[in-house]
């Protein structure tokens, strides 16, 4: 039976304190009751300072709720899995292209779909997002019928990933893959990184039930490419109403632009679109005996519009094949020869007998063209049904159907005169489907590359460009081998609508206002550090009204991600849990997942330029902090390119400069110079002019940035990469770390263990299946190194699968004399021709220098407004596990457990609302920083406006017990809870003296 709260509280730090674990019943949520009692026993003193302690968790659960909100608008974790398998399959495919991979025959197939099944069958029905009726939809598919290939075709593929620019080519009516030949797609500039995929959404018969099943797979692609969407005929249609449905929803894949070819404006579509009418063949095609009734000169024109082949040799009086698009000739000879023979066709069916398998699989893919064929015809008449349901849909909305209709990005409309299904005026009218305001890249027109908008609306009217005989042959089915006209205009559109990613280029991130003014004498809020953890802090303070002001020693806004960050680094966590804004206007869309630097910087940027515009000072390195007896601080610093000492009067000052990650550890090996490859570090872009096509690389290290140079190799051609460390470190695909966002947790931010143990399981099945070893810290049941995170990486897996990467456990000993690679220190000889050293940094102890303190609370603060805000150290804490965790002994509070053991009648005095700072929260971030650095910048804010509650809380809290530099993320909610215990204990003993309350 539960217990009544106070009760069960008491029974809960009862049997902690004795070691024991609490019962299973406590950690669901508490009925409310009245505590008039309790309520009476505290003074108003002692509740202040109290619920400013509890503070804290008010901030940390508004940002959870925000996290979960975005993952709500985002995706839901059946999407999610869908834009994970995609990725998945196409870092595959890009191993498999290797000539040296293994496995090239195999792919490794995508393993979480099960897995999530399994989870969800074991209590986890409901994910953050998943409601039971979304459940329902997502789980109820429109079974597809006979179509000639997948959804998603991947028919120009690149060598490297991710690739510049993409193109998503839709269907047109009775098409497949082979509507698009590869050949002359591939002739897309810029060559080589441009890679062209099919969406193939043949295979339905009705338009609703279509476009539910293929939109899954368009917003499939969360690589935050630069991508146009290409329709053709009825495929326009598709993409069109697919784009409608897209820019309702939050994904990193909306277009830059659209083009839409040889296919009427929708509202037009259903009366202007009736190839069945130039083509009555079509008209007659009911089952598919009938293809056997259409004659070669029927055949001609469905060849030339839609792509049909037909036999040589057939005349007007016999019916075409019955085999349809592209029929291989040796088919086309045994069908001849079957037709034709003198002897009834037995001599055709000796021929057949010899048919290879080749050959009888295309027979067979033909017979199912022929059914998608007639499901084709179904569809496109029921698109005029689906419009009218969709019309009154918008009216129940109150939605204007106008403004629902505009396509927000570049259009562009493609067309010939000698194609005779599609009128003139149905194709004009597309114009009115444009939007005035379209913006390059479907964004809200941060990171393009210049303030000038693309056109909204374009025609291109290949009579203008091309021989009209050549138009003439091609008919409608233009693009199957598109003119060079339409390729240059493809061209010319992503280049001038290209996402801006280079960090370099200032147009690319948002002006923060001059860097290098003068320094004010007095301000109320001076922090130290324009990383990401500063300029969030500032925005913070800002919107609470104090004059701000940024300083930094290097040369501008960016922290770490300016530092030491690679072009090719992305964050090690994913999106949602590293957001530090939402992008704004009617397109704009979430970073890419695990966002890379770009994201990141223009985000910073951004959050700088809006809220902290000219309030950034860089080249001014701050030497010592004094306390002054008003309590505002006297901050001296001294420039870095000779611009002298100053000094500044703030009222509060808060470093933002990381721990972790301080100065580089530099590290050389006997006999570097006698390589005859590369050496560099793995940071700042030293890596960015290697040439890994071919190469061997050794990464040295087994960190964060390891893994992520190990991915860069992978993903730029390297033959094999190996990760060498002193000790195994532990990366996870990125299922793993998706699903810490998504799974529900209880009021404690802890997850089910079924759940749990089904999620490693699946990790270690992917060791096991890439052929890697496990983290040897495993063994010692520690999820991963002391100090260590856990690295984030699909390709870590799928090239150790195909032979392009391993793990190995070792120390460089010298570099080999040969020049060809090294010898480490246990004998072993490994070749290589690139070293990359990701060999870690020195911790950051220069803030205890400035501030003369060396401990602080967990709220941030060292001493009265002035605080530290900086990722932790960590330990096994990061992921909620007791092993790892360093000595946090000296944070439990005496007087609690006094209290606990000599008068524990006193708990049940103890109001409801404090019980859940009295017991240690998980993490709820995952292995995200932006949370809890959110987190504690409100609070820091908050502490600030309220200098009386800060004042309060300081005096009554024991004195600061965590070290500033060797501060372990375990200790955070552990000594949040042991210094409200000391305060709640201070306040419950005077609650038993005489007048006390």
């Amino acid at each position: 039976n539960k217990q009544p709260p106070s009760q069960s509280l008491h029974l809960y730090l009862l049997a902690m304190s004795l070691g024991g674990e609490p019962p299973k019943w406590l950690a669901e949520d508490l009925p409310d009751e009245e505590q008039s009692e309790s309520e009476g026993v505290l003074t108003k003193h002692d509740k202040s300072v109290l619920n400013s302690m509890a503070k804290f968790s008010q901030f940390v659960n508004y940002q959870v709720d925000l996290q979960r909100e975005r993952v709500r608008k985002r995706l839901t974790i059946n999407q999610w899995l869908l834009e994970n398998e995609n990725e998945w399959k196409i870092l595959d495919n890009m191993c498999r292209m290797r000539p040296w991979a293994q496995n090239r025959d195999k792919a490794f197939p995508y393993p979480f779909h099960e897995t999530t099944t399994q989870m969800r069958e074991v209590g986890e029905r409901l994910w953050i997002g998943d409601t039971e009726e979304s459940l329902a939809e997502e789980e109820r598919h429109f079974k597809r019928g006979p179509a000639p290939n997948d959804v998603l075709v991947n028919l120009v593929p690149t060598a490297d990933y991710p690739p510049l620019q993409r193109y998503l080519l839709f269907t047109p009516e009775f098409g497949s893959a082979d509507s698009y030949e590869r050949e002359a797609w591939s002739q897309l500039e810029p060559a080589g990184k441009v890679d062209v995929w099919v969406i193939s959404w043949q295979g339905w018969e009705r338009f609703d039930q279509m476009l539910t099943e293929v939109f899954r797979w368009v917003v499939a692609f969360a690589d935050g490419v630069s991508t146009i969407w290409f329709g053709h005929g009825t495929g326009a249609i598709v993409m069109y109403e697919c784009m409608k449905l897209l820019q309702r929803h939050q994904a990193p894949c909306l277009p830059v632009a659209v083009v839409a070819s040889g296919c009427p404006a929708p509202h037009l579509f259903a009366s202007g679109f009736k190839p069945w009418e130039q083509h009555p063949a079509l008209s007659r095609i009911k089952i598919p005996y009938d293809f056997e009734k259409i004659t070669e000169t029927q055949m001609v024109g469905l060849q030339r519009d839609f792509g049909f082949s037909q036999p040589k040799g057939c005349t007007d009086e016999n019916t075409a094949l019955p085999l349809l698009y592209n029929i291989a000739p040796g088919d086309l000879a045994i069908w001849a020869e079957k037709k034709n023979s003198a002897d009834g066709g037995r001599k055709g069916d000796d021929a057949l007998q010899r048919e290879t398998t080749g050959q009888r699989q295309r027979e067979a893919s033909s017979r199912q063209r022929q059914r998608s064929v007639m499901s084709d015809l179904k569809l496109l008449k029921s698109y005029s049904e689906f419009r009218q349901e969709k019309e009154k849909e918008d009216e129940d909305e109150k939605a204007p159907s106008d403004e629902a209709s505009k396509i927000l990005v570049p259009l562009l409309v493609v067309s010939s005169d000698e194609d005779t299904l599609v009128g003139e005026e149905a194709l004009a009218a597309w114009k009115s489907y444009a939007a005035a305001d379209a913006v390059p890249g479907g964004s809200a027109g941060v990171g393009f590359p210049s303030s000038k908008k693309y056109p909204a609306f374009e025609r291109l009217l290949l009579e203008d460009e091309e021989d009209g005989e050549m138009l003439a042959e091609l008919g409608h089915g233009y693009v199957r081998q598109p003119p060079k006209s339409l390729l240059k205009k493809l061209a010319q559109m992503a280049a001038a609508n290209l996402i801006n990613k280079d960090i370099n280029d200032d147009k690319m991130l948002p002006d923060v206002g001059p860097v290098d003014g003068e320094l004010p004498e007095t301000i109320d809020v001076l922090i130290v550090g324009a990383g990401i953890t500063g300029v969030c802090a500032a925005r913070d303070f800002v919107q609470k009204g104090f004059s701000v002001l940024i300083v930094d020693r290097l040369e501008g806004v960016g922290g770490i991600w300016r530092t030491y960050a690679n072009i090719y680094s992305r964050v090690n966590t994913s999106e949602v849990g590293y957001r530090i804004c939402d992008q704004e206007g009617p397109t704009a869309r979430p970073n890419q997942d695990h966002s890379p630097t770009h994201d990141i910087m223009r985000d910073i940027h951004h959050v700088c330029a809006k809220f902290s515009f000219g309030r950034v000072r860089c080249y001014w390195d701050v030497k010592k902090t004094e306390k002054q007896a008003d309590g505002r601080y006297l901050v001296h610093l001294e420039g870095v390119r000779g611009q002298g000492k100053r000094t500044i009067l703030s009222k509060v000052v808060l470093f933002a400069v990381n721990r972790r990650i301080g100065k580089r550890r530099d590290v050389v090996f006997p006999g570097e110079n006698h390589f005859r490859g590369d050496i560099c570090y793995g940071y700042a872009n030293e890596l960015k002019h290697l040439k890994f096509y071919g190469k061997r690389v050794i990464v040295v290290g087994a960190g964060a940035f390891a893994f992520e140079n190990l991915r860069t190799a992978i993903e730029h051609g390297a033959r094999h990469a190996t990760i060498l460390g002193r000790r195994a470190g532990t990366t996870c695909p990125k299922w793993i770390d998706m699903i810490a966002f998504m799974r529900q947790v209880d009021g404690h931010f802890m997850t089910g263990k079924q759940g749990n143990m089904i999620s490693f399981q699946a990790w270690q099945d992917c060791y096991r299946n890439a052929g890697l070893p496990f983290p040897e810290c495993w063994d010692e049941g520690l999820l991963k190194p002391h100090n260590h995170t856990v690295s984030v990486s699909d390709l870590a897996f799928i090239a150790g699968y195909h032979g392009l990467a391993s793990l190995e456990v070792g120390e460089i000993a010298n570099f080999r004399e040969d020049g060809q690679g090294v010898v480490l220190k246990d004998g072993r000889k490994l070749d290589c021709d690139i070293v990359i050293k990701c060999t870690g940094f020195h911790l950051n102890e220069e803030v205890p220098k400035i501030t003369g303190h060396h401990a602080m609370h967990p709220s941030s603060m060292i001493d009265f407004n002035m605080a530290y805000i900086a990722e932790p150290l960590l330990d096994g804490g990061q992921f909620g596990s007791l092993k790892g965790e360093v000595d946090n002994s000296h944070l439990k509070s005496s007087a609690f457990e006094e209290l606990l053991h000599h008068d524990p009648h006193k708990l049940s005095l103890i109001p409801e609302r404090y019980h859940s700072e009295l017991i240690p929260r998980g993490n709820p971030f995952g292995s995200g920083y932006a949370g809890q650095l959110l987190s504690q910048g409100n609070y820091v804010a908050w502490l600030a406006a309220n200098p009386d509650k800060q004042r309060e809380m300081l005096r009554e809290a024991s004195e600061p017990k965590l070290d500033m530099v060797q501060y372990w993320v375990s200790q955070i909610n552990l000594a949040s809870a042991e210094e409200f215990k000391e305060c709640l204990a201070k306040a419950l003993a005077a609650a038993a003296e005489p007048g006390a309350g």
